[in-house]
């Protein structure tokens, strides 16, 4: 009988000079897909000062892409945590989850089905939950070389690391987190650290990341050590697809489309806009726009063109246009620097 030949171990091997040759994705690729999830806990922490124990997870997805506009990409992000303190009620679980899309010049904010539309300028570049090879390999101490791997079609190096330089104070903050007192001290007892991570051999960016790290800390509150040390458990997992794929970034589902607003009682983009008015944002069905003209005018053109539409203006405290079962309400007011503000806010019918 024919024995099989067995599969030859990997055996590591000192790295080279990692930091220097890895790149951020972002600089090499034209898209990419990442998918990740992060779980950690913290338990045995003492019953002084409203301790609390932690048991949270985060699941976050990048979809990104080069593009022909000023900031060069466009890029779709989500993230869902669980017991991070954010929609954490049961009844509210299902809506945890935010959203961050980046089309050209416009911005979306997804929370919880509630969308803010925005002009992207105004929105701070939220980077992308990718995990970059250059600053992976900068916090680590003697990675060795494992050997050659295809992930997700992509031909990478493995490496395998089993320290960090920079850990304990991170791991240090999120405990202090926990304990929500000053004067909390910690002093690590215990460490281990297990990571591995596939590096691209075509452009030099990180594929696939995985790492565990065990802490164990003696805690002292107000001056009391506690008998038993505090336990960290941190895992994180991340990993790229979809390289240079044909991939289109699309608004959320409901969101207005570019440059219009949508009010009830009108067709989709059909609300009437002054010429030289720039939609700032919405949020819950109510839009804000700035317009380089005065507030008169401003306030002609909606008197002419929504009576020309049907619909008519109502006395209240509020200004308020109504048709049939809508109704809206139209603030329009000068600014210092001589624009004009408009609010519009539909009531419920």
């Amino acid at each position: 009988t024919n024995t099989p030949t067995p599969e030859p171990t990997p055996t590591p091997e000192p790295a080279e000079a990692l930091s220097d040759s890895f790149k951020k994705i972002e600089d090499v690729v034209d898209s990419y897909r990442s998918v990740g999830e992060m779980h950690y806990t913290v338990s045995g922490l003492p019953e002084a000062d409203k301790a609390e124990e932690m048991d949270a997870s985060m699941v976050f997805t990048t979809t990104w892409t080069k593009a022909d506009n000023p900031a060069g990409f466009n890029m779709a992000m989500s993230m869902t945590t669980t017991g991070m303190g954010v929609m954490d009620d049961a009844e509210q679980a299902p809506n945890n989850e935010l959203q961050i899309v980046m089309i050209d010049d416009t911005a979306y904010m997804n929370f919880g089905g509630q969308i803010i539309t925005m002009p992207r300028d105004e929105m701070d570049d939220p980077g992308s939950f990718a995990l970059n090879a250059e600053d992976f390999f900068r916090g680590m101490k003697d990675p060795q070389r494992v050997g050659e791997e295809k992930i997700n079609g992509i031909d990478a190096i493995h490496y395998t690391f089993s320290d960090l330089t920079d850990y304990n104070s991170i791991m240090q903050n999120m405990i202090a987190d926990a304990l929500k007192n000053e004067n909390a001290t910690m002093t690590p007892k215990r460490t281990q650290v297990q990571g591995d991570i596939w590096v691209a051999k075509d452009g030099g960016y990180a594929v696939k990341t995985e790492m565990n790290i065990h802490m164990e800390m003696e805690v002292t509150v107000n001056g009391e050590t506690a008998p038993e040390p505090a336990v960290f458990d941190f895992n994180i997992a991340s990993e790229v697809s979809d390289v240079n794929s044909d991939i289109t970034i699309e608004p959320p589902a409901g969101a207005s489309q570019p440059g219009q607003i949508d009010v009830p009682g009108f067709e989709p983009g059909t609300f009437p806009i002054p010429e030289e008015t720039k939609i700032e944002g919405s949020f819950a069905g109510m839009a804000t726009l700035t317009s380089k003209l005065s507030a008169d005018e401003v306030t002609a053109f909606y008197e002419d063109a929504l009576t020309a539409l049907g619909w008519s203006q109502a006395n209240g405290a509020l200004p308020t246009w109504t048709k049939g079962e809508f109704s809206f309400n139209l603030m329009i007011s000068p600014n210092e620097d001589g624009t004009t503000a408009i609010v519009v806010m539909p009531n419920t019918p």
